[in-house]
């Protein structure tokens, strides 16, 4: 990968095997969540909206408490350079001790928590799930491994297997008649695979070299990410505490599968992409040069997949609905579309906080979070007035502020203008709105034909619209992309 600035050789291994890092991590997460989407689709015909919102209910505070999960222990070790199987140790003990205490705090919150959200059923749901803390713990260190070492295409197994385990088994409880539990039972069995697996890829086992001076060293540095995960848990999970609380348990059935296919087309992105920027990054922090370059890259790249796929997702959104969920899910269809263009803005600004991280200053991104958390909390209650679509239309109003905000500020970390950082995401954005007008121009031919037919010509007419504008405006990034991709699979 090329961009401004010079590259020493060492630099140059890192970015080859960053390349290689996200294609491999892509093949893993992306393939594992198409898995989960077709899975998504047939239970979205079998369950009805208020069960997926009694798992949501739980899968939330769940969600809540993993962000403090192993006390950051894990990016510790990430981070870590020096005596690694000590740091390994250390890391698993943490990990396993967190996970059972908290399942222990989950098991004894579940009352509160059905009585906050006026539900009683989330007790035994909530319990049950609980375990997915000590299950995950058991694997948290192999995975950490996999990512310091950027060994991702080892991954792909573990990644697979949580999704084929989990989506087989869910669709299998459900034809059996077990409603909700279908999905409780389903996420489970697919945790325990992924944890088998990594304990089948990565060779290392726990040992004796644990020590306390270790463990207050790593718990020092995990207890910024800590900070840092909980503010990001508050602003990114903070919707559906609010839909779940005030709009209740079928608002949050919708809502929950409103957000699956974002997930799916620009999460999932932002995920894999962020799963390699924070190892390679931090080994690049001792060459400013090549980490500015390394950041430049993501940004380029990163627009130029999630940034045609939040916005072509907004216009056929509808379509898409009808097509794979059916008709009894189009009142989350709108918000569906409002979700896609928050989490293409999103992911313009995702992985400034990476920089911060990497740079030792995870501090940064804590003050920005709460920023943000002080300004789309309010925002999204006043949202809630108007439905869930509300609250998706406030979270595109103070993404869009929040994104320039990031990336102004990672830009002054690395001594890059705005204009350089805004720089990157215009043959996107050109090829994205161009996109955009052919669509608008050609959706009344196909007017009438069934809803799959429009979305397949939707999704064909608009990928071949944006390539040829890229390949019109900005010929070298793809052909620069395609010997990236190349290279990283004959490898």
């Amino acid at each position: 990968m090329t961009a401004a600035g010079a590259n020493t050789p060492a630099a140059e291994t890192v970015g080859q095997r960053a390349v290689q890092g996200v294609v491999w991590t892509y093949l893993s997460f992306a393939g594992s969540k198409l898995l989960i989407f077709a899975s998504t689709v047939i239970l979205a015909r079998l369950l009805v909206p208020s069960e997926f919102g009694l798992v949501g209910f739980a899968l939330l505070v769940i969600g809540y408490m993993d962000t403090v999960g192993d006390f950051g222990i894990s990016s510790a070790l990430i981070y870590e350079h020096e005596r690694v199987e000590e740091a390994a140790d250390v890391a698993f003990i943490v990990s396993l001790i967190a996970g059972l205490f908290w399942y222990a705090i989950a098991y004894a919150a579940a009352p509160w928590v059905a009585e906050f959200f006026r539900e009683p059923e989330v007790v035994p749901i909530m319990r049950v799930m609980a375990l997915s803390f000590v299950i995950n713990a058991l694997g948290n260190t192999h995975d950490a491994i996999l990512r310091r070492d950027l060994a991702f295409k080892k991954r792909l197994v573990p990644d697979f297997a949580m999704a084929a385990f989990k989506g087989l088994c869910s669709v299998g409880f459900a034809f059996a008649g077990f409603g909700v539990w279908s999905l409780v039972w389903g996420q489970l069995i697919g945790t325990a695979a992924a944890t088998i697996a990594l304990w089948a890829a990565v060779p290392w086992r726990p040992g004796l070299n644990a020590s306390w001076q270790a463990a207050r060293k790593m718990l020092g540095y995990g207890g910024h990410i800590v900070s840092v995960n909980i503010v990001s848990a508050i602003v990114h999970d903070v919707d559906y505490l609010i839909v779940g609380r005030l709009l209740g348990a079928t608002a949050l059935g919708y809502y929950t599968l409103a957000c699956r296919t974002p997930e799916l087309l620009i999460t999932t992105v932002i995920w894999v992409i962020g799963k390699v920027t924070f190892p390679v990054y931090a080994k690049l922090r001792g060459d400013p040069a090549a980490l500015s370059n390394a950041f430049l890259v993501t940004l380029r790249y990163l627009s130029l997949i999630t940034l045609p796929a939040g916005l072509g997702l907004a216009f056929l959104g509808g379509t898409f609905m009808v097509a794979f969920y059916g008709e009894k899910w189009m009142p989350a269809a709108l918000t569906m579309q409002a979700l896609a263009v928050a989490g293409a803005l999103r992911s313009l600004g995702s992985h400034a906080g990476d920089v911060y991280r990497a740079t030792g200053r995870p501090a940064i991104l804590t003050k920005l979070g709460l920023l943000r958390a002080a300004v789309i909390i309010p925002a999204m209650i006043w949202g809630a007035r108007y439905g869930i679509l509300g609250v998706a239309v406030a979270q595109v109003i103070v993404t869009c502020a929040s994104t320039v905000l990031n990336l102004v500020v990672a830009g002054r970390i690395l001594s890059l203008s705005p204009w350089a950082l805004f720089g990157e995401f215009k043959s996107a954005a050109i090829g994205s709105s161009a996109m955009l007008v052919v669509l608008a121009l050609v959706q009344p031919l196909w007017t009438g034909l069934p809803s799959l037919i429009q979305l397949t010509l939707g999704v064909t007419i608009g990928a071949a619209v944006y390539f040829t504008v890229l390949i019109v405006i900005d010929r070298p990034v793809l052909i620069e992309a395609r010997r990236a991709l190349a290279g990283s699979m004959k490898r």
